[in-house]
């Protein structure tokens, strides 16, 4: 539970600095739904790719190089803390733009990266389900 919760500390952190500053043209709300789905989404993934890899004993197949063959939760909350800090950052200062194509792709980075993370942790639970 103690990683748990190392793990949301470090996505919650960039969840706070996402809000700091001046919004600009910034939908502040919209931003921080974004931000806190991007968080869960993360969390969900790390957490049921832990869980995972203890029960199949083995190593992530396809895993980037950062994380390494056997990621520990906390390179895995520092690895994609920092990566969702540095998204983060990039589409806030995308979403303030006075442009309205720059703007929306400001929103597309934050939500393709919600999109990878959910598949990955919803397929890491039907795994979990099938090996009980």
């Amino acid at each position: 539970m103690r990683k748990l919760m190392s793990v949301v500390g470090v996505m919650l952190f960039s969840v706070a600095a996402a809000s700091a500053g001046d919004s600009g043209n910034l939908n502040t709300k919209l931003f921080a739904a974004e931000t806190f789905a991007y968080t869960a989404s993360n969390v969900l993934d790390g957490y049921t790719t832990m869980r995972a890899m203890q029960i199949r004993g083995t190593y992530e197949q396809e895993s980037a190089w950062l994380y390494g063959r056997t990621p520990t939760s906390t390179r895995y909350s520092l690895v994609s803390g920092s990566i969702q800090a540095g998204v983060s950052y990039l589409a806030f200062r995308m979403e303030r733009n006075h442009n309205r194509l720059v703007r929306l792709g400001g929103h597309a980075l934050v939500w393709q990266e919600i999109e990878a993370h959910a598949h990955g942790g919803i397929h890491n639970l039907f795994y979990l389900a099938d090996h009980k």
